[in-house]
């Protein structure tokens, strides 16, 4: 995306050559901005988005409302959509926010020190701070080239005084109205309105500085922006977009601001299919894949068929025929059949669009992709990392082997106060060595609102694959292991194990200061130890008679021996 600004920065007296066309320059008092915490699995949001609906529709032009998905509450479960930003997170954490829904009202201290407020003193703290004078004025205008996507914000800032710093912060937020999706406490389902939804910040996370703060100063800026077709995977409705331009201090006090509309501009092509994004299924044991094409309509005209061809890694073309129904300025998901994937560490897949349409320049997209990002894969233990969440009884989680064996599982039986369950806001890391293969890891949350990512992770606590949180009733991932054994180290063709089989007690030779980890043939650590001399006893009697591996560790290296308790 592209981003042009151009600034002209003027100090003048009335009567100057110079002069604004959208702000005032006459003294007037402070415009209130509420910045709306708030997330779909917020059962109070509701009331609070009510509260602030209130307040604008009786303060319509001095009042502005930006809600702003982030926290908790905000993630997403399975199919449910995304309405977080890169941005939401920051401003949520300055404001010392402690529930939701909370609020800022132009990230003022209204009572102790931080400027989050509950739903309740939102409008008493905007009616103190609408009568006291403003030292600026803002105005904004905007509009949206619907054929390029080109969005224009023109932005006025007048000083009717001085303010008490030498640098202020202009920002300028876009946001979407009439939004329909899940929200908690709505008693819509899926269809509640969210509006004044922060989609994204144009002058980045604090805004871009204003050099000059001196009474008569006029500020003039215009930002041309690219606005994608969705935002973390909500499309865009270029009908429903408003922005938000306000002055502040630092990245806490606002000084003032104001709100617009988007005028909508431009003349769409007749036909105008764009293929915008590739998705890639998450990676599985047989090495298929199901690509998903997402196409945008950007003509005027409804597509009911589409002739896409794509190869992987360049191999033979393969084509896919679409029917259905694509209306204007609408978006789809179209997904492939399953192809066999011959992998390489770097991978392919071209798409193109092939029906002819004024734009032919958007009908081709190339996805790469790596080995590892498909199919993550390692040679080391695994370690299950699992942070649970409110409730972490309702986590259970199990890993299979390419045959649909349960290896490894753990949680009670989804029900508070089970045997096994895990405790609330917990961390746990349970640790296998898997024989060579690949491996499924699924998660489960028996009241299907998901919870925290779990995570396979390596013996320094890297990630090799992992279930983001949210997950709803459940989600899967797969990931390989390789041979355990290390690269060949002299230390380890001197260590011996004997007897083997043995009746419990095993003496390691040559093996002063070695780590050794033994597993269960369900990959289970069950036993380690450092060997402290070259001839050390230990004593296995406790286990059952069986196959175990004993893992024999020097530094970075490691190798992998059998041995048979009888």
């Amino acid at each position: 995306m592209k981003k042009i600004t151009i600034t002209f920065l003027f100090i003048f007296i009335l009567g100057s050559i110079f002069s604004q066309t959208i702000v005032s320059t006459s003294p007037m008092n402070k415009i209130g901005i509420l910045e709306e915490f708030t997330g779909i699995h917020c059962g109070f949001c509701p009331q609070g988005h009510t509260i602030a609906n209130t307040i604008k529709n009786n303060n319509p032009d001095t009042f502005y409302i930006i809600n702003i998905h982030t926290g908790g509450y905000a993630v997403p479960g399975n199919g449910e959509p995304d309405f977080r930003t890169s941005f939401g997170s920051s401003i949520g954490q300055q404001s010392g926010l402690t529930g939701y829904p909370s609020g800022t009202v132009n990230r003022h201290v209204f009572s102790g020190t931080a400027t989050a407020l509950g739903r309740g003193a939102w409008e008493s703290s905007f009616n103190t701070l609408k009568v006291q004078s403003s030292y600026l004025n803002v105005g904004v205008e905007a509009e949206i080239n619907i054929a390029t996507r080109e969005i224009t914000v023109h932005t006025e800032v007048y000083y009717t005084g001085n303010s008490p710093v030498n640098t202020n912060l202009l920002n300028i937020a876009l946001l979407q109205n009439h939004t329909t999706g899940p929200q908690s406490g709505g008693n819509a389902g899926n269809n509640y309105d969210h509006n004044h939804r922060l989609v994204h910040m144009l002058t980045g996370q604090w805004g871009e500085t204003i050099n000059t703060t001196a009474s008569g100063t006029f500020v003039d800026r215009t930002i041309t922006y690219t606005v994608p077709i969705e935002y973390r995977g909500v499309l865009v409705d270029m009908y429903q977009l408003e922005v938000v331009s306000y002055v502040a201090e630092t990245h806490q006090e606002i000084i003032s601001g104001k709100g617009a509309e988007v005028t909508t501009t431009g003349v769409l092509l007749q036909n105008d299919a764009n293929i915008y994004n590739v998705e890639i299924s998450k990676g599985n044991c047989d090495l298929t894949i199901s690509p998903e094409f997402y196409i945008y309509n950007g003509g005027q005209n409804e597509i009911t068929a589409l002739n896409i061809v794509y190869n992987i890694n360049g191999g033979a073309a393969q084509v896919y025929n679409w029917t259905g129904s694509l209306n204007s300025l609408k978006a789809t998901n179209i997904s492939i059949p399953q192809t066999n994937l011959n992998l390489e560490n770097s991978n392919t897949i071209d798409v193109t669009i092939i029906n002819s349409d004024g734009d032919m320049a958007n009908n081709t997209f190339v996805k790469n992709f790596t080995r590892d990002e498909f199919l993550p894969e390692t040679t080391e233990d695994v370690h299950v990392f699992i942070a649970t969440d409110n409730w972490g009884y309702e986590l259970t989680w199990n890993i299979k082997n390419s045959i649909g064996m349960i290896v490894a599982s753990g949680g009670g039986d989804g029900t508070n106060g089970s045997a096994g369950s895990y405790a609330n806001n917990s961390t746990v890391t349970e640790t296998y060595n898997f024989p060579e293969g690949c491996y499924v890891l699924r998660v489960n949350d028996d009241y299907e609102d998901g919870g925290n990512a779990v995570a396979i992770r390596t013996t320094d606590d890297q990630n090799i694959t992992y279930i983001a949180g949210g997950y709803g009733a459940g989600d899967d991932v797969s990931f390989k292991t390789s041979s355990t054994a290390a690269v060949a180290n002299h230390s380890f063709t001197k260590v011996s194990i004997y007897p083997n089989p043995s009746s419990g007690v095993v003496t390691f030779t040559q093996a002063k200061d070695l780590k050794v980890s033994v597993y269960d043939i369900f990959g289970k650590e069950i036993f380690n130890s450092e060997l402290l001399s070259n001839n050390e006893e230990l004593d296995l009697s406790n286990f059952s008679a069986g196959v175990y591996l004993v893992n024999i560790t020097d530094g970075n290296k490691k190798e992998t021996r059998k041995l048979i308790l009888k």
